[in-house]
């Protein structure tokens, strides 16, 4: 016969004689032990039955009661969501102290195990479990559990939000533009601005086109360039173009301004080597 074990992992032996019926008169019926003693832990124990008869005359019947736990731990959670941010490698974990799991166990020789899973993915339930860019979204269900040891489960559903907060690398670059003999240049000034990879790969579509530069550009010019990723991450860094012109036919012409009335440069015109005096 099979008992089972409710709170406290113990269960009342039954009153075994109750219903037995014979045809003899005068008949005692006992059982060792006696009706309500408590096995405790989930196992095999043995019982007797005695039957005497006015003549003193006995039967024994020897047999065991199967003690079953049946009964699943309580699983508590300090909450039912979790956010994690993808670290730069593009990875995170999720893990059991993220929730503040713990479990109780009518039967506790053994604690439950606590494990966490995919909602969509029956198999692959861990202590931890690895997310990667793929995974990130809000509110990403996952089934927490925990099973006792003759695997009674009880089960919750929770949710985790994966972030991507990395902003992707920009590295901003200096470049020099020679105009040509009509005095323009064209030049992509935004592809000075160099995004070689993220955390989270995504194809990135430069939106920045040629520009035509001409005698008023020359020198140094400056652009702020900035970059967003799939997740929304901004990265802003300064480029800087240095445009030349080598055709003018007066040195002089590019180099002095209204106030530098005293300047002079020699030869003039001239091939490109000059002095400024």
């Amino acid at each position: 016969m099979a008992a089972y074990a409710t709170d406290g992992c113990s269960a009342a032996l039954p009153d075994l004689t109750t219903g037995l019926t014979t045809n003899l008169d005068n008949l005692t019926l006992t059982q060792e032990p006696p009706a309500a003693t408590r096995y405790t832990g989930p196992g095999t124990y043995p019982f007797t039955v005695r039957a005497t008869d006015r003549n003193s005359n006995t039967v024994v019947c020897e047999r065991t009661v199967v003690l079953a736990d049946t009964t699943a731990p309580r699983l508590v959670v300090t909450g039912t969501s979790a956010t994690v941010i993808l670290g730069p490698s593009g990875l995170a974990v999720i893990a059991l102290e993220a929730f503040g799991a713990t479990a109780t166990d009518n039967c506790t020789a053994v604690a439950p195990q606590l494990l966490l899973r995919r909602a969509d993915s029956p198999s692959g339930a861990s202590p931890a479990v690895r997310l990667t860019c793929d995974d990130a979204a809000a509110n990403v269900p996952f089934i927490f559990s925990a099973t006792d040891a003759p695997g009674n489960r009880d089960s919750l559903p929770v949710t985790v939000t994966v972030l991507d907060t990395t902003p992707p690398p920009l590295t901003c670059l200096r470049d020099t533009l020679y105009l040509d003999a009509s005095g323009t240049a064209d030049y992509p000034i935004g592809d000075l601005a160099l995004l070689v990879s993220d955390n989270c790969p995504y194809t990135f579509i430069a939106d920045d086109i040629s520009q035509t530069y001409g005698h008023t550009d020359t020198g140094l010019i400056s652009s702020v360039e900035t970059r967003t990723d799939a997740a929304g991450n901004v990265a802003t860094c300064t480029v800087e173009l240095f445009v030349v012109d080598t055709f003018l036919t007066s040195a002089l012409g590019y180099w002095q301004t209204v106030a530098d009335d005293v300047l002079g440069i020699y030869p003039n015109p001239n091939g490109g080597s000059f002095t400024v005096h």
